[in-house]
């Protein structure tokens, strides 16, 4: 995500913590990840646990994207309530995708106590009804997360706020949700085996990629190049900058 104005917050808390070099070489690698924000951090994590060669490529300074912008809170709920997404795709994948959701925020506590990251904490998370009309919803979304082994609890409205404060008709109160501090995660996710023959560096933006049947050739900004195997767009709503036009054409018509 380009930010367009304002300074992050995250940023202003915690400075650089870490500084990386630009790539001023032609490397080669098992697979290239390109994005260091959260997403990529999480990835490259992933992989040199698994024993996979990779390098990590930004064309910002490490974590200064979207991940500098973010809230850091985490839900399980995704954009599409989950008696709805049952609607489009089935109960069995829907609440599969609610679950790994879940399941994720348990991950990712684990991750930061290895890591030794003080800014994680579990906390609860209220999905409220702003209207009277959408009271209906909110009563198939309860009975939609019910129904799956969701820990959810539903509140009338003087529950609502004798515990938070505020009027709303109807809410809905998970027990599991969590804040952190995702630009500080990062940091920590990078320095993981960090001097190894795991590279990373930033300020080295990808300007061309040329997929091959073994891998893929990128090229930066300054002219070197990256062959690898596998190419992992951890870039967020840039990925579009990435992606072929006549690819995007083919899926249009």
């Amino acid at each position: 995500m380009n930010l367009k104005s304002g300074m992050p917050f995250w940023l202003i808390k915690d400075g650089l913590p870490h500084t990386f070099p630009k790539l001023d070489k032609d490397i080669e690698t098992d697979v290239i990840i390109i994005g260091a924000g959260i997403s990529g951090a999480l990835v490259r994590y992933y992989l040199i646990n698994a024993g996979i060669q990779c390098v990590m490529i930004d064309a910002r300074t490490i974590g200064l994207g979207s991940t500098s912008a973010s809230t850091s809170l985490l839900q399980y709920e995704i954009d599409t309530p989950l008696h709805k997404l049952i609607d489009k795709i089935g109960k069995e994948k829907a609440e599969r995708a609610y679950h790994l959701c879940n399941y994720a925020i348990d991950k990712l506590e684990k991750i930061a106590k290895e890591l030794k990251l003080d800014e994680f904490k579990k906390k609860k998370s209220l999905f409220y009804a702003a209207y009277k009309k959408d009271v209906p919803m909110l009563e198939k979304e309860f009975q939609a997360r019910k129904e799956a082994g969701f820990d959810v609890s539903l509140l009338d409205e003087k529950q609502i706020y004798k515990q938070f404060g505020f009027k709303a008709p109807l809410a809905i109160l998970s027990a599991n949700a969590a804040q952190t501090n995702a630009y500080a995660f990062t940091h920590k996710l990078l320095q993981v085996k960090k001097g190894s023959h795991l590279d990373i560096y930033d300020r080295s933006p990808i300007v061309k990629i040329d997929t091959q049947k073994n891998g893929a050739v990128l090229k930066t900004e300054s002219g070197f190049t990256i062959k690898a195997k596998k190419v992992v767009y951890a870039t967020g709503y840039e990925v579009v900058e990435f992606i072929d036009k006549k690819i995007v054409d083919l899926k249009s018509t």
